[in-house]
């Protein structure tokens, strides 16, 4: 008879085929049953009369299979020997020989087919035990903690030394099923040192079934006590800043702002009051009201003055000071001036002291002198005083004019005329050309009695102004001045002779000569003073010298004369005085030096003459010609 596998005799000759593979049977128990421990299945020659194992494929239950459990029958075979999966046929020992897996055996089921973990699905994890105390959760009460990861809110307290999701990642003090904060077990998943720690008063956790509040920590003062009840209302909760007032309680927790701290007293002078949060109200820096800040030259002297906080204003002032002390008023021409009244006031001045405040002053009692000016005359750096005036065409002022008549025709303008600063009169009228305007105005006249504001040429405010109503104050001034220089007079006859050079001092046509000054002051007197056609006179002195030419009849200056100074005399000390009847400067002479003729009818100043100094007196005109140029230079030498 042919053999075949389960026939019960085991195939084992070479030349069987009957058995795995058409080769020698392994076994062969009779039947064809693939449940015990010898398979002898049809379905593939691979498992025809072969001994049963674990991972077959072949599920032996039968009572005679060793390849399961523990020597016995297998609860599963899933023709795999991996221990991921739901059937374990792990090797390493034989009590997991084709188990079915379970939640706690050790091995964790990952595979799609794993059913023991949560919800019936794979296993998070396992860890060999089904306790629900350590960080992977085995209970099986519930689907839901079948080989789960545990976490904090989870519901089971995970106290294990290998738990990481208590405070700080070591074990749990408490869990309570929840993430809430708000309870006595911590759950907050916002710092690992409140996960699953048991709350307390201060932490800064609210709980509501035993605290009234909890602001993190158990401080009195703070409208929240030691033990986490509201402080009573009213009751201080002072937050150490003085400068917002005394804070209370409203005794439901919040602290209400106090009203803030009011240092500022209201005064000025007291300065702007600050408030330290520690120390509370702080004095204020009082304003700089020193005198610096309040009086400064020229509309106010220092000396005479001092600042004063003014609470009535609410600014500094300044108010007079130091009265009766020496001052001094800026003025090259004041030999001693005092503080009256906050003023610094001269009290003696220089010889011909007017030079220093004005270019051109005529003047003599009982006359009215006239400034004339002709056409393109120019003077530079200051006023003009007359009685009247007669100003050329195109001629240009470089400051004020002012005239002390009352009536009638104070100043009359040529052509166009130029001046820069104020037009004045005691209360005369202005008056222009048929062609031509006052300056600074589009008027042909100007009546007594006007203040006008001059414009320029593009019609824009100058600032400066007309004014004839004879009572701007230099018309004061240039009276008084005027009467200065009478007195003037008086003392320039008493000083005593230096020198005399005689009835006649000439220096010829085309030469030159040299006057030598002695140290200090030199008084020269002279008859008549000529300086020729196209001669240079030099006058050599030191920067100290003084020197005063006093003569009794003729200073003339022919034409392009010129008068030098050498040695570094300075022109401010050069004084051209005549008592005679003839004062004249030539046709484009040039010279330096005052120029003082209170009794000459006219003071001349031919055309095209250059010269630096002042022109001062004459009893009918002082004239300047066409193109003629002064350059102030006060006389104060004396």
């Amino acid at each position: 008879m042919v053999a075949t596998c389960g026939d019960g005799v085991q195939c084992t000759d070479a030349s069987c085929t009957t058995g795995a593979n058409g080769g020698p049977e392994a076994c062969d128990d009779s039947n064809t049953a693939d449940d015990d421990a010898c398979l002898s299945s049809s379905s593939s020659e691979a498992t025809s009369c072969v001994v049963a194992s674990c991972g077959d494929g072949f599920t032996c239950s039968d009572a005679s299979c060793t390849t399961g459990a523990n020597g016995g029958p297998e609860a599963c075979d899933d023709a795999n020997t991996f221990d991921d999966d739901a059937c374990l046929s792990s090797s390493t020992s034989e009590a997991t020989s084709c188990v079915v897996a379970a939640c706690g055996d050790g091995f964790r089921c990952t595979d799609a087919s794993c059913t023991t973990g949560a919800n019936g699905g794979p296993e998070a994890c396992d860890d060999s035990n089904t306790a629900d105390n350590d960080s992977c959760l085995s209970s099986s009460s519930s689907e839901e903690t079948s080989c789960v990861v545990a976490s904090c809110g989870d519901g089971f307290q995970c106290t294990d030394a290998g738990c990481t999701t208590g405070p700080n990642g070591g074990p749990e003090e408490c869990d309570d099923s929840n993430t809430s904060d708000a309870d006595m077990c911590r759950s907050s998943s916002t710092s690992e040192e409140t996960s699953c720690v048991v709350g307390f008063c201060g932490d800064g956790f609210f709980d509501p079934t035993t605290e009234e509040c909890d602001d993190g920590n158990t401080i009195d003062g703070d409208c929240c006590d030691s033990v986490c009840d509201f402080e009573e209302a009213g009751s201080s909760c002072a937050d150490d800043d003085l400068c917002n007032g005394d804070e209370t309680c409203d005794g439901a927790g919040t602290c209400d702002d106090g009203a803030p701290l009011v240092c500022d007293d209201g005064l000025f002078c007291n300065g702007a009051e600050s408030c330290d949060a520690m120390a509370g109200c702080q004095a204020g820096t009082p304003p700089d009201c020193s005198t610096g800040t309040v009086c400064s030259l020229p509309d106010c002297n220092p000396q005479c003055n001092a600042g004063q906080c003014d609470e009535a204003n609410d600014e500094c002032i300044a108010v007079p000071a130091n009265e009766g002390a020496t001052c001094d008023d800026d003025s090259l021409c004041s030999v001693e001036a005092t503080c009256v009244s906050g003023e610094c006031v001269v009290t003696t001045e220089t010889i011909l002291s007017p030079s220093c405040r004005w270019i051109i002053i005529g003047g003599h009692p009982g006359e009215s002198v006239e400034v004339f000016t002709g056409i393109n005359a120019r003077q530079f750096g200051n006023d003009i005083c007359g009685d009247t005036g007669d100003i050329g065409g195109k001629s240009f002022s470089e400051g004020r004019v002012v005239v002390t008549a009352s009536s009638g025709a104070g100043i009359n303008f040529r052509d166009t005329v130029e001046v820069e600063g104020d037009i004045v009169t005691g209360g005369a009228d202005l008056t222009s050309g048929d062609f031509t305007t006052v300056p600074g105005t589009e008027l042909n006249s100007v009546p007594g009695g006007q203040i006008i504001e001059k414009n320029d040429e593009f019609g824009n405010p100058t600032g400066t102004f007309i004014d004839t109503t004879g009572s701007h104050p230099l018309v004061g001034v240039c009276d008084a001045d005027q009467d200065l220089l009478v007195s003037s007079e008086t003392e320039l006859n008493g000083l005593a002779t230096t020198r005399d050079l005689g009835n006649r001092f000439k220096v010829p046509q085309r030469d030159t000569q040299t006057i030598v000054l002695d140290p200090g002051l030199n008084v020269i007197d002279i008859g008549t003073f000529l300086v020729r056609t196209q001669a240079t006179l030099i006058i050599q002195g030191a920067p100290d010298d003084v020197v005063i030419f006093r003569t009794d009849d003729t200073i003339r200056f022919s034409v392009g004369s010129s008068i030098q100074l050498a040695g570094g005399i300075p022109p401010e000390h050069v004084l051209f005085y005549n008592k005679g009847t003839e004062c004249f400067v030539g046709e484009q002479a040039d010279g330096q030096g005052s120029w003082f003729c209170p009794n000459t009818s006219e003071l001349h100043i031919s055309r095209e003459a250059i010269w630096l100094g002042t022109l001062l007196g004459s009893n009918d005109q002082i004239f300047m010609g066409h193109e003629a140029k002064l350059t102030w230079a006060p006389f104060f030498g004396r």
